[in-house]
């Protein structure tokens, strides 16, 4: 019996496809941590939506087209995310930096983790209504003056299953 494969059958972290998980695991987690955009106009905000169309079974990156289907239930991606949330907060807990900017740091990884679950929710709502897939967000952001101050307005467009009119 190979090693990557318990007594029942099942895989075991010794598994290849572990291996792979753990390296896309790696460089989402050094996208997370290294933007420095989150403007409603980065890019990043694309990307974040991308790996959760991509867990519904959708090729949402052009390197997946080639591939079979990535179908991740949502609970599991919401249970990773989570022990992710956890890590996180465990490691910057420990960081050598004054507690207010340790704060800072846990309120803005934990308000984008929170914003990855909802781009998932997204994703699989729509995949569970049979409308095949929501759209890339298409972010478009304006300054608006209010009460003689300038602030900064997202309009998106209608979000709709690809193929469908608005």
């Amino acid at each position: 019996m190979p090693n990557h494969v318990d007594i029942d059958g099942r895989i075991t972290i010794a598994h290849p496809e572990i291996a792979i998980r753990k390296d896309f695991l790696r460089s989402y987690l050094i996208r997370l941590l290294s933007t420095t955009d989150f403007s409603s106009t980065s890019s990043f905000w694309v990307y974040l939506d991308r790996v959760a169309l991509m867990h519904t079974g959708q090729a949402s990156f052009s390197r997946r087209a080639s591939r079979p289907e990535l179908r991740v239930d949502y609970i599991h991606m919401a249970l990773l995310l989570g022990y992710l949330l956890n890590l996180l907060i465990d490691e910057i807990s420990i960081l050598p930096i004054e507690e207010r900017y340790k704060r800072g740091v846990l309120k803005a990884v934990t308000k984008v983790i929170f914003v990855q679950n909802d781009l998932f929710a997204r994703q699989y709502l729509a995949c569970a209504k049979g409308e095949g897939r929501f759209e890339a967000l298409n972010l478009d952001t304006r300054m608006e003056e209010k009460d003689g101050v300038s602030v900064e307005s997202i309009e998106t467009e209608p979000i709709s299953p690809l193929g469908s009119e608005p």
